[in-house]
């Protein structure tokens, strides 16, 4: 929205029944439901972690910390799929010199 020209307050103004409606979003929505944070049409579309409504003010620093944890979330998984290839080569290996 950011990069289509939308101002942080337009943003943050957006209800769920303004988000488009894609895998993504419903999503995000499932997730949100489990976490008891309002996922009705006219409920927030961008909440702080606390399901409280994210303040205009609070959106650069807010889409900053969301890229950190994602990038996080790659790396962590990357080294432990890493980390099961190796353990799983290493057993295949014990289990050929036990034969």
């Amino acid at each position: 929205m950011l990069t289509k020209g939308a101002t942080p307050a337009e943003v943050t103004a957006c209800r769920v029944a303004d988000l488009p409606d894609n895998a993504d979003t419903r999503r995000c929505l499932e997730l949100r439901g489990q976490l008891g944070v309002g996922c009705e049409l006219g409920s927030p579309a961008f909440v702080a972690p606390n399901g409280e409504p994210l303040a205009a003010d609070e959106l650069t620093l807010w889409l900053r910390k969301a890229r950190l944890v994602r990038t996080s979330l790659d790396v962590n998984g990357s080294i432990c799929r890493s980390l099961l290839q190796i353990r799983s080569r290493r057993g295949a290996k014990l289990e050929e010199a036990g034969r």
